[in-house]
């Protein structure tokens, strides 16, 4: 027969004559202030601190918190960041549902693989779905705008945005997915992180503590080149640039596409004589 304080974090299931844990993980290091809200109270952490379903674990400036959960994925929270475990439901370490809302910046290394959908980390845009992999995310508002990142390191995901659209990333992969709330569209930028990216992401930032990896840096609307992918999303108005640059023309009888083409080079290459 169990005890009463066997039970409160266990229950014993019959069929297989194992402990199901209630709770979803617990602290394993932390650094600063952090704490976790749940049952309506916010208490400090400690190491061995246990949370569980639609608790938040929330991290002030210049904290971390590193956490392990019961099916062995590591998890650390960065600065200013938390993370809430929304879904949790747990039988073994490879048949489980774990469901996490982030702000902030999180890293992730998934041990055991999951069936689809049953580890997903979720942003107020967009949703990764996670079956083994070491994994990144950022969130924050920037100017109003919604702006969600996903990294890989290794392994292979699903993101889905706000609008149902789906991007499939695999090892060295990043997507942005950028959310401006007066817009019905969502911008998106995909993309391979470079070696030097991959290489500092992949290395031990040691000023922390040891086995902590770095996070993944904050995108900047401010600094997105003509290059990007995001840089008409961010700047609706270069969309009309091509239009005001040129006369609209006429279809030329007997002439067709071909005839327009060669009229909208014409006026093209006047307007950028010197």
């Amino acid at each position: 027969m169990m005890s009463p304080a066997w039970a409160v974090d266990y229950t014993l299931d019959k069929e297989t004559n194992k402990a199901r844990p209630h709770y979803v993980g617990e602290v394993r290091h932390f650094r600063g202030r952090v704490f976790r809200l749940g049952e309506g109270k916010r208490v400090q952490v400690k190491e061995g601190t246990q949370f569980y379903k639609e608790d938040t674990l929330i991290t002030e400036d210049k904290s971390i918190a590193k956490l392990n959960l019961v099916d062995e994925t590591v998890m650390t929270i960065g600065p200013n960041s938390d993370i809430k475990f929304e879904e949790f439901e747990f039988k073994s370490k490879n048949d489980r549902r774990i469901h996490g809302f982030i702000r902030g910046q999180i890293t992730g290394l998934v041990k055991n693989k999951a069936a689809e959908g049953d580890i997903q980390m979720r942003t107020p845009n967009a949703v990764m779905g996670v079956r083994g992999t070491r994994f990144l995310v950022n969130h924050r508002t920037v100017g109003g705008l919604q702006i969600s990142e996903f990294a890989l390191l290794s392994g292979s995901v699903v993101v889905t945005d706000d609008k149902n659209k789906t991007f499939e990333l695999t090892k060295a992969d990043k997507i942005v997915v950028v959310r401006d709330p007066s817009r019905t569209e969502t911008g998106h930028e995909q993309r391979k992180l470079d070696d030097s990216e991959q290489k500092y992401l992949e290395s031990e930032d040691k000023s922390v503590g040891p086995e902590f990896s770095p996070f993944l840096p904050f995108f900047d609307p401010q600094n997105v080149t003509d290059n990007s992918g995001l840089f008409v999303y961010l700047n609706p108005k270069r969309n009309t640039l091509l239009k005001d640059a040129v006369t609209p023309i006429k279809e030329t009888e007997g002439k067709g596409s071909f005839g327009n083409l060669k009229k909208l080079n014409e006026q093209l290459q006047k307007k950028n004589k010197p």
